[in-house]
C-alpha cells in the first residue's frame, strides 16, 4: 500500500543462501488531481469573443491526453454556456455578449479520465462596445419649423446609457447635438426630442444613436425622414370613464400616438342615444372644444347637464391644422336621486339571540334623506328601484379588511365606499313586509363583528343598464348588533 499511481517499481526477493530474483511492476493510473497554471499571456478579448491561455501541466497520476474546458457566466456559474476538448493550451469562444464577466474552467484529461472537482479557473470578460440602434424611432409631431422625435432605448446597451446623439441633415447641411437621458412627458418609458429652427415644407433626414459610459463613441444609428408640414393627428387613445352621476360624466383620454402637427385642441361630441324616459329622448348636446396649451400624458373633461338614466355616445378627436379621427365610448348616466319608497321595518331582528328577541327601531329617528334638493319626484323612474338594503357604519377605530363589506356587486361596493367610506358592512335586505332571509345583494356571514356598535344606514338601490345610484338615510342613534 501507499504506492504512487502510474509508477514503475523494482521488486527484489533475495533468499538467505541463494541468488536474488528481481521483477518490475507498475501501478495503474488514477483520476488526475493536478490542475493547469496561469499563463503569462493575458486573455485576448473583443466585444464578442474570448481566447484564454494556460501553461502545460506536468501530470504524474496518468498519461496526459489533453484538456477539457467550460465557459460560464459569472452571474450564473451553474450553467455551462460552452465546453470542449483540446490538446493545446488555449481555448476560444465566439458569439458572446459584450461587457460581460465570464469564468473559464480548465480540467486535466488523462487516459484514466478527468476529475470534475479539479480545475483551474480563469476570470475574464468581453470588452465593452457601443449600444445597438435605438428602437421605434418615430416623427410623432411636425410643424412648419420643427420636428418632434420619439424612440425607445436599444435592445442591448452593453453598459449604462450616457446620452443620445441626434443628427438632422438637409442637403449638405448637417447638424448634431447631444441629448441627456430625459424621458418624454407624454410617454415616460420613451425618449423625446424636438428639433426647432427648421425650414418649412422640407424633408429632413434624421438619425439617433445612443452612447454608453464605457465606450467614447456613438452606437449604431437609427434613421427616419421627417417633413416639416402639419397634417391631421391620429385618434386619441385610452378613452375611459372616470366618474359619473345622474347628470354628468367625467372623461379621460391620452395623447394620440401621432400628433402629426401641433395639437391645438380636442373636440368632444356627446350624443344621447337612449333614455329610460323615452318620451323626452333625445338630447342635443353642443360640441365641446378643449384647448391645449402643452403636451400632457392625459386630458380630462367633465360633461354636465345630462339627463339621468340615459345612454350617451361620446367621441373625442384631436385637432391640429385638421381634425383627426375620433375614439368613441358609450357611457350611461346614473338614475336620479329618488324619494325613499320603503323605510326599514320598526324592528331589527337580533339574529344571535336564541329567544327571537328584536331590536326596536323608531321611524322618527331616521334622518331626512340626503340630496333633498336634487330629488326627482317623477314616477317615471320608480321602476328603477331594485332593492332596499340595511348597512352598518362601524366606529372609526374599527378597520374592516379590504373587500369585507360583503356587498356582492363590486361596482355597487365601490359606489358605497365613495359615499360612506370604508368602515361599513352589509346587514340585511328588506322590503315593506319583511327582512329577506337570503339576499342576492350581500351576505352577513363575514361582516359585522360580534358586540360591535354601529350606525344603521338605509340604502335604496336604483340601477340603469349596469349603472347604480344609491339614496341614503341615516339612523340617528348608535346601536349594538350581535351576529352569528
Amino acid at each position: 500500500n501507499g504506492l504512487l499511481p502510474f509508477s514503475q517499481y523494482s521488486v527484489v526477493v533475495s533468499p538467505v543462501d541463494g541468488l536474488p530474483s528481481k521483477i518490475y511492476v507498475g501501478t495503474y493510473g488514477a483520476l488526475p488531481s493536478e490542475i493547469p497554471s496561469l499563463s503569462t499571456r493575458s486573455p485576448t478579448r473583443t466585444n464578442t469573443s474570448l481566447t484564454v491561455y494556460w501553461e502545460p501541466t506536468i501530470v504524474c497520476s496518468s498519461h496526459l491526453t489533453g484538456y477539457n474546458y467550460q465557459l460560464l457566466k459569472e452571474s450564473d456559474a451553474m450553467k455551462v454556456l460552452d465546453s470542449g476538448f483540446t490538446r493545446n493550451t488555449t481555448a476560444s469562444f465566439h458569439n458572446l455578449t459584450a461587457s460581460t464577466q465570464f469564468i473559464v474552467r480548465v480540467f486535466v484529461v488523462t487516459i484514466a479520465g478527468w476529475n470534475p472537482q479539479a480545475y483551474f479557473s480563469i476570470n475574464t470578460s468581453t470588452s465593452a462596445t457601443v449600444p445597438e440602434a435605438v428602437r421605434d424611432l418615430t416623427v410623432y409631431k411636425r410643424g412648419r419649423n420643427m420636428l418632434g422625435l420619439r424612440w425607445a432605448t436599444p435592445k442591448a446597451t452593453y453598459g449604462k446609457l450616457k446620452s443620445f446623439t441626434v443628427t438632422h441633415s438637409l442637403g449638405k447641411d448637417v447638424i448634431s447635438h447631444t441629448l441627456e437621458l430625459t424621458p418624454c412627458v407624454v410617454w415616460p418609458n420613451l425618449f423625446c426630442n424636438t428639433i426647432d429652427n427648421l425650414k418649412p415644407n422640407r424633408r429632413y433626414n434624421i438619425s439617433v444613436s445612443a452612447r454608453n459610459v464605457d465606450v467614447a463613441e456613438d452606437g449604431v444609428a437609427a434613421f427616419v425622414d421627417g417633413l416639416t408640414k402639419e397634417a391631421s393627428p391620429s385618434a386619441p387613445v385610452n378613452l375611459r370613464l372616470i366618474n359619473s352621476s345622474s347628470t354628468s360624466v367625467g372623461l379621460k383620454w391620452d395623447q394620440p400616438d401621432l400628433a402629426n402637427g401641433i395639437i391645438r385642441s380636442f373636440l368632444v361630441s356627446v350624443e344621447e342615444t337612449e333614455k329610460f324616459d323615452q318620451d323626452s329622448c333625445c338630447q342635443v348636446y353642443p360640441l365641446m372644444e378643449i384647448p391645449v396649451s402643452e403636451e400632457k400624458v392625459s386630458y380630462e373633461v367633465e360633461v354636465s347637464g345630462l339627463h339621468p338614466a340615459s345612454t350617451y355616445f361620446v367621441s373625442v378627436s384631436a385637432k391640429t391644422v385638421g381634425l383627426g379621427p375620433s375614439q368613441s365610448w358609450v357611457v350611461m348616466t346614473r338614475p336620479p336621486p329618488l324619494p325613499f319608497t320603503v323605510l326599514p321595518l320598526s324592528y331589527l331582528p337580533d339574529i344571535r339571540n336564541e329567544k327571537d328577541e328584536y331590536i326596536s327601531l323608531d321611524k322618527e329617528l331616521w334622518n331626512p334623506q340626503e340630496q333633498q334638493s336634487d330629488l326627482n319626484n317623477s314616477n317615471v323612474y320608480t321602476s328603477l328601484v331594485k332593492a332596499h338594503l340595511l348597512l352598518c357604519e362601524l366606529e372609526s377605530d374599527y378597520q374592516t379588511s379590504q373587500n369585507e363589506s360583503c356587498i356582492a356587486d363590486p361596482k355597487l361596493d365601490s359606489l358605497f365606499r365613495n359615499l360612506v367610506g370604508d368602515n361599513f358592512c352589509f346587514y340585511a335586505e328588506y322590503d315593506k313586509d319583511q327582512y329577506v332571509e337570503e339576499s342576492d345583494w350581500g351576505s352577513l356571514d363575514c361582516c359585522v363583528p360580534d358586540n360591535q356598535k354601529c350606525r344603521l344606514l338605509a340604502a335604496q338601490i336604483t340601477e340603469y343598464s349596469g349603472s347604480y345610484n344609491v339614496d341614503l338615510r341615516y339612523y340617528k342613534e348608535w346601536i349594538t348588533l350581535y351576529t352569528l
